[in-house]
């Protein structure tokens, strides 16, 4: 399932992260179980993507439905280095 697919499925989900820096080392992220449910898949559909190493969602753009009112920071998710099978 592409990163855009497990998005679509959870868009109705009442999914709210949150996220911030707590300081100049460490970002908090806050959502309830559904939440980092889905953040956890995110990532993990995005580390098996093929079509793209790179995805994004922001609190003032795409992907917007996912945030909090308060969150400020989006998340970028880029896969790097050799391809492996799980």
């Amino acid at each position: 399932m592409s990163p855009d697919d497990l998005c679509e499925c959870y868009a109705d989900r009442g999914v709210s992260l949150s996220l911030s820096l707590l300081d100049d080392e460490m970002v908090l992220i806050e959502g309830d179980r559904a939440s980092l449910e889905f953040l956890a898949d995110l990532i993990r559909a995005q580390a098996c993507f093929e079509n793209d190493s790179g995805f994004a969602i922001q609190p003032h753009g795409a992907g917007s439905t996912f945030f909090g009112m308060g969150s400020k920071l989006g998340i970028y998710i880029h896969r790097v280095g050799r391809e492996s099978e799980p």
